[in-house]
């Protein structure tokens, strides 16, 4: 077994992961339309690769397949690995659950992380709508946030949305009246300047019509958080990002490849997941984490933004965090998603960039510019083919990591197929 994971991007294209080694970032942007494999042939040998080294980074892995998750995770549990399932999809299917207020610490966390949830909808961040309801929906959450962190010995998100869906507004003289009064009241008793009546304050000065209108638009947002979600806050427990960062651990997060309210609370619980591995990497005495991580998004674009997703690239380095894996299918999708300016810085942050082909017009005019070939031999590269970009080398023409003829990864999956083959007997 060799002592650090290789970066395997192609065929004959085999480098060493190693920062000190190479002097280059871990950051690895893949690029590919549908079926073009960026999965089976990027994804699964970084997932087999820290399986047959001495000291494997830590992971984080973010999938839209349920089956890649069940497929790896026995393989990570027998090499010694604390396996974290998180599967937004199914929540009763995972061991351990999403609860935003788990890593809340703070006022300033309260406000990110009401941000982060009401603009979860990617329709938000190019809407020309009046930011007025966004802002009064974020202090109408931060109100009843920390509210419950005030009131709850042993709160959990859940009791944040029981109080927010049992909230009635009824007009009364120039002003509201709410079910929820009482409560703050009570709190305000008690401290008057916090920052929980503070909010409170903000969102009663509205109208009453206006009142009731922030409070509708909150629901279907607030709504993804299904039955199912809650009811694993109140039963599963969160991930301790502190032991998770000084043991062998590798965290699978799934979600739903069509239900989009599910992708926003997944990046938003990466944001916040980042966030902590930052912290803990500030506060140790090499400023890094003990043990390196590295993220995995197998679909990038399939969910909302990512916070803070150029600045968290630029410093990833030197805290032990990589982004090992960006999948994309166009350079578009990242456009679409985070705007000219900070899309090029993404992609500048990344020292690594695979290309797998695809016909997305602006993608391939970029990468012929790039490589100073004609557009054609771009949008026309056969299947199979790669274009294997550096930084400080010249870009390599190569052909996808032959998986198949892989010796370990046949005896995963085979192994795989009989446990699908003996559950499917068992279900009958």
């Amino acid at each position: 077994m060799s002592s650090t994971e290789r970066m395997i991007l192609g065929n004959n294209c085999i480098y060493s992961g190693n920062p000190k080694e190479t002097g280059l970032n871990r950051n690895v942007l893949i690029v590919g339309g549908t079926g073009s494999g960026k999965t089976v042939s990027y994804v699964e040998p970084a997932l087999i690769e820290a399986l047959r080294v001495n000291k494997p980074n830590n992971k984080i892995v973010i999938l839209t397949k349920r089956d890649l998750a069940e497929k790896y995770m026995p393989l990570y549990k027998a090499a010694g690995f604390n396996v974290y399932d998180l599967d937004f999809s199914n929540p009763e299917k995972g061991n351990c659950c999403y609860d935003p207020l788990a890593y809340v610490k703070s006022e300033e966390d309260i406000s990110d992380l009401c941000h982060s949830i009401v603009m979860a909808n990617e329709r938000k961040e190019h809407s020309t709508a009046d930011p007025f309801w966004d802002d009064s929906s974020q202090h109408l959450l931060r109100a009843e946030t920390g509210g419950t962190l005030m009131t709850k010995d042993k709160p959990t998100f859940a009791d944040v949305l029981d109080l927010h869906f049992s909230l009635k507004i009824e007009e009364s003289g120039c002003g509201i009246t709410t079910s929820l009064d009482p409560v703050f009241r009570k709190i305000e008793k008690a401290a008057p300047d916090c920052y929980a009546i503070t909010s409170w304050k903000t969102f009663k000065e509205a109208a009453p019509k206006t009142a009731k209108s922030i409070y509708v638009s909150m629901n279907p947002t607030l709504g993804a958080f299904t039955t199912s979600i809650r009811n694993s806050m109140r039963t599963k427990p969160s991930i301790d990002f502190n032991k998770f960062s000084s043991e062998k651990s590798i965290l699978f997060i799934t979600t739903s490849p069509v239900k989009k309210a599910l992708h926003g609370l997944a990046n938003i619980f990466v944001s916040q997941a980042i966030s902590e591995l930052f912290t803990i990497a500030d506060e140790s005495e090499t400023g890094a984490l003990q043990i390196p991580t590295d993220i995995i998004f197998d679909d990038f674009a399939t969910g909302a933004k990512v916070s803070d997703m150029p600045e968290k690239l630029s410093i990833c380095r030197s805290k032990g965090i990589a982004f090992l894996g960006i999948l994309l299918q166009s350079e578009s999708q990242l456009k679409r998603m985070y705007g000219e300016h900070e899309s090029t810085e993404i992609i500048d942050n990344c020292d690594t960039y695979v290309f797998f082909g695809g016909n997305n017009y602006d993608t391939a005019r970029a990468l012929s510019l790039k490589l100073n070939v004609p557009l054609d031999e771009i949008l026309y590269l056969p299947v199979g083919r790669t274009i294997v970009f550096r930084r400080g080398q010249r870009p390599v023409f190569s052909t996808r990591y032959d998986i198949y003829n892989d010796e370990f990864y046949q005896k995963i999956t085979q192994a795989y197929e009989r446990r699908k083959s003996d559950q499917r007997s068992n279900d009958r």
